[in-house]
């Protein structure tokens, strides 16, 4: 009682085998109430308060995989409560899974990109930021091609730089959404640059024929350093678009010139 390892549970399974071989006639006579006993012992050692307390707590896909598991072992039969549970538990991740997060960048009075709010007013400027972050799989295509919709149909657009050093699992629906955003604005002569593009990632774009509709000099791939391929990719976009020397894109090129390099681990591009 009390045994922790995995030793103890070895241990006890051979001394269960032992006596229902060598004394089974003398477990027979053990008392149908005593073993009864036993099992409500076990029974309540399996309840833990504490961690059914950060269950509901954690939550709310954590509180609902718990509850409906325990209301399946009431009204089920206990394999089909776990599979219940399990199945739960699956879905609320897939469901967690598909976000995907699409910020414009803009330039903050101080020089630096920050992620622009709803009143920026980036409509109409020449050149855009985008950063793209989260799960590029087909369960998040069509939320991928609904963000970059709005993009594809802005008439002022000269130039937009996306930026997908944050995204994970890129799969041919995903590259296919990308690749038919930058044939549009390609049609409407809008120069787009990808930045950030993990090995994978740049591996399966090439696959669709990426370079064919943008060009190897539109892509820039992740470097070592902070921010190395953006500024690259943003002042390649000002350039083939014009932009006026007062531009905010300018101005955060210019910050970055003379700030230090700072204390961080390279690759974040």
């Amino acid at each position: 009682s009390g045994a922790s390892t995995r030793l103890a549970g070895v241990a006890a399974g051979v001394l269960t085998a032992v006596l229902v071989l060598v004394a089974g006639p003398l477990v027979d006579q053990v008392p149908i109430a005593a073993l009864a006993g036993l099992l409500m012992v076990v029974a309540v050692d399996l309840v833990r308060v504490p961690q059914i307390r950060q269950a509901l707590r954690a939550t709310r896909s954590d509180a609902l995989a718990f509850v409906a598991t325990v209301v399946g072992t009431w009204t089920l039969r206990l394999d089909h409560a776990i599979y219940l549970g399990v199945v739960l538990s699956i879905a609320l991740f897939l469901r967690r899974a598909r976000m995907l997060v699409v910020r414009e960048l803009v330039v903050a009075p101080d020089g630096r990109l920050r992620e622009a709010s709803g009143d920026d007013g980036r409509e109409g400027a020449r050149v855009r930021v985008l950063h793209v972050e989260g799960p590029l799989f087909f369960g998040a295509a069509g939320e991928l091609r609904e963000a970059l919709s709005t993009y594809t149909t802005d008439t002022r657009l000269k130039a937009l730089v996306v930026r997908l050093k944050r995204t994970q699992g890129m799969d041919l629906t995903s590259a296919k959404v990308i690749l038919a955003m930058v044939a549009q604005l390609r049609e409407r002569s809008v120069e787009v640059f990808l930045v950030g593009l993990r090995s994978e990632a740049h591996r399966l774009l090439q696959r669709v024929d990426i370079d064919d509709v943008l060009g190897p000099d539109h892509v820039f791939p992740t470097q070592p350093g902070w921010f190395h391929a953006m500024d690259a990719a943003v002042e390649a976009a000002l350039e083939v678009a014009d932009a006026p020397d007062d531009s905010p894109l300018r101005r955060y090129l210019e910050t970055r010139s003379d700030d230090p390099p700072p204390a961080t681990s390279p690759g974040d591009s």
